[in-house]
């Protein structure tokens, strides 16, 4: 007896075809390692505060300096004469808080060259934790 030969688009495909699964999923890694290699170099570097004991009683220095438009030093509301002020109130401050911190507000047309002097004195005389801080523009009208 001859047996009737059977083609093979008879058959039923009864497996999966696991190749463009495993193509799409290489691809969605690859993705998703690049952009979190791109998010985490964008991370700023943060000098987080911390805990610290303190004595009852201890004060925390803290220098509060503006450079007005005038080219005038202001110190915690004070006028100075002088830049040789700021450097003896710079030193005093140092050594009754070592942990001394100091503000610096430069005006809007205060001079860069001045902002830059005060910031060198403070870092002369011992004062390294120094932050800016921005005066509020007004609106204008």
């Amino acid at each position: 007896m001859a047996r009737r030969a059977r083609s093979e688009s008879d058959e039923m495909i009864s497996g999966i075809n696991v190749t463009p699964l495993v193509d799409v999923t290489l691809v969605l890694l690859i993705i998703m390692m690049v952009t979190a290699k791109i998010v985490i170099s964008q991370g700023l570097t943060m000098e987080l505060p911390k805990s610290s004991t303190t004595q009852a009683g201890a004060v925390m220095e803290i220098l509060s300096i503006k450079i007005t438009e005038q080219q005038k030093i202001v110190l915690n509301g004070e006028e100075l004469p002088n830049v040789q002020a700021l450097v003896q109130r710079a030193r005093d401050a140092k050594r009754k808080d070592p942990d001394v911190k100091a503000i610096i507000n430069g005006e809007i047309k205060a001079k860069h060259g001045l902002v830059i002097r005060v910031l060198d004195i403070l870092k002369r005389n011992g004062v390294d934790k120094i932050a800016f801080t921005k005066v509020k523009e007004q609106p204008a009208k």
